[in-house]
């Protein structure tokens, strides 16, 4: 944590936490810390976004609707946070990727 809390966008930091998570099964909150703790603090982290991508991604089924909710998601953060948020455009492209 204290990596996370000198260097959010550290990828090797984000690697490990996933391997952690995954290793020792601890998904619950993961999720809120993500969306609390971090992504208001700092919207332009490429490895952030790509955290919570991998986690809707592992923890919810892919329906229509988680990829509303990840739509609705990235563009209220880029109305919040300003337009020029490229992470964040490139997370709503991966949702938009994925839809027929």
């Amino acid at each position: 944590m204290v990596i996370m809390e000198s260097d959010a966008k550290n990828y090797h930091a984000w690697s490990y936490r996933l391997w952690f998570i995954e290793r020792f099964n601890l998904w619950k909150d993961e999720i809120e810390f993500v969306e609390f703790s971090h992504a208001y603090k700092d919207a332009e982290n490429n490895s952030l976004w790509s955290y919570r991508y991998f986690l809707k991604s592992k923890l919810e089924e892919f329906t229509k609707e988680l990829v509303e909710r990840e739509i609705a998601y990235a563009l209220k953060l880029l109305e919040e946070k300003g337009m020029m948020n490229e992470a964040a455009w490139v997370y709503l492209k991966g949702w938009l990727a994925l839809t027929p």
